[in-house]
């Protein structure tokens, strides 16, 4: 995907902007979740709306309530709005962090599931994702298989 020049959009301090994967990718922990039953229409209308979201600031006040500025889980909280998002107050405002997307994908239930992992540079094997993915989220580092 690098060599054909995909990109990916993110939202950075600099504002919500499409970069190459090339760039994103230059990092030792990724992981990559879906929701596996959108229907093709409903993919078209998620990717719609999350090119609608370039050009708009950083939010750096983390505040879900506001749409002209975003964070990353914020950009994932208006893409897919018609989930319903576990979110937090902090300071006053309401937020939603990429540990509340990602508990979206903790069990085989859960409307996301994950589908790549990379933890510390390597790919975790496709066999234990699923494990791999809560051990990660809950810091039990050691439990991580890094082989089939």
């Amino acid at each position: 995907m690098i060599e054909q020049d995909k990109g990916i959009i993110e939202a950075l301090p600099d504002g919500v902007e499409i970069n190459p994967l090339e760039q994103f990718l230059n990092i030792d922990d990724l992981a990559v979740i879906r929701n596996k039953k959108l229907t093709d229409a409903q993919k078209t209308e998620f990717l719609l709306r999350t090119f609608a979201q370039v050009g708009k600031e950083y939010d750096f006040s983390f505040d879900i309530e506001t749409t002209d500025r975003l964070v990353c889980s914020e950009l994932i909280f208006q893409v897919y709005d018609d989930f319903d998002w576990p979110v937090a107050t902090a300071l006053g405002r309401y937020a939603v962090s990429p540990d509340h997307v990602a508990a979206l994908a903790k069990d085989k239930k859960a409307p996301f599931q994950p589908v790549l992992l990379y933890h510390d540079g390597k790919k975790l094997p496709k066999s234990s994702l699923l494990a791999n993915f809560n051990a990660l989220l809950s810091g039990q580092y050691e439990k991580v298989v890094y082989k089939n």
